[in-house]
């Protein structure tokens, strides 16, 4: 079973590839671990479904925009992470930051901050958020969970590689979420495909 004390070490590491001065929104995000051993799980909320949102009901990572008052990514992505699902990363431990991406589809710079926790906290989702819960390292890593995701739009089709972690009928996790998982998974001696 995956043990988070590896992607610890790996990320205690890793000197992130930041993005600087792109005339793009930069936004950010928290990756969570709730670290148990032998046996570590990562969050994920399921987005309500909204007109005009363009990750409407996606999976996702909580986080949002950075607002001019966010001292640092971390500020955005603790902010978001308590106005989406009512949690406080105050006493959780900060294991890093992973590389910087574009958007997928939407020219936006997402960063992506790493956390762990051993307590968890019963969420008070807001109206962006229909869901919240952990899924396993392990199930993130089986070969039977990959698929591919479609995209239409403006008569055009394009297929990201995806991960079906909900099972049949539910959203697929795919997109800029979809690839820090990968870079995640990196820390954990696993590739999973680009």
């Amino acid at each position: 079973m995956p043990d988070l004390s590896t992607a610890r070490e790996a990320l205690s590491n890793h000197a992130p590839r930041l993005v600087t001065g792109d005339p793009y929104p930069q936004a950010a995000v928290a990756a969570i671990f709730h670290d148990q051993p032998e046996d570590a799980r990562l969050l994920f909320i399921e987005r309500a479904r909204c007109d005009g949102d363009p990750w409407s009901g996606d999976l996702a990572f909580p986080g949002g925009r950075v607002e001019a008052q966010d001292g640092s990514v971390h500020d955005t992505a603790e902010r978001e992470t308590r106005e989406e699902i009512g949690w406080s990363l105050e006493e959780v431990d900060r294991l890093g930051r992973l590389d910087d991406m574009a958007g997928s589809v939407l020219p936006i710079t997402v960063s992506a901050c790493v956390y762990a926790t051993r307590i968890e906290q019963s969420p008070t989702l807001s109206a962006e958020v229909v869901d919240v819960f952990w899924t396993p390292v392990a199930d993130l890593l089986d070969p039977e969970r990959r698929t591919v995701h479609t995209l239409r739009r403006r008569g055009a089709e394009r297929t990201f590689p995806a991960l079906d972690v909900l099972g049949p009928g539910c959203p697929l996790l795919w997109g800029v979420t979809y690839r820090f998982v990968c870079d995640l998974m990196q820390f954990f001696g696993h590739d999973l495909p680009t």
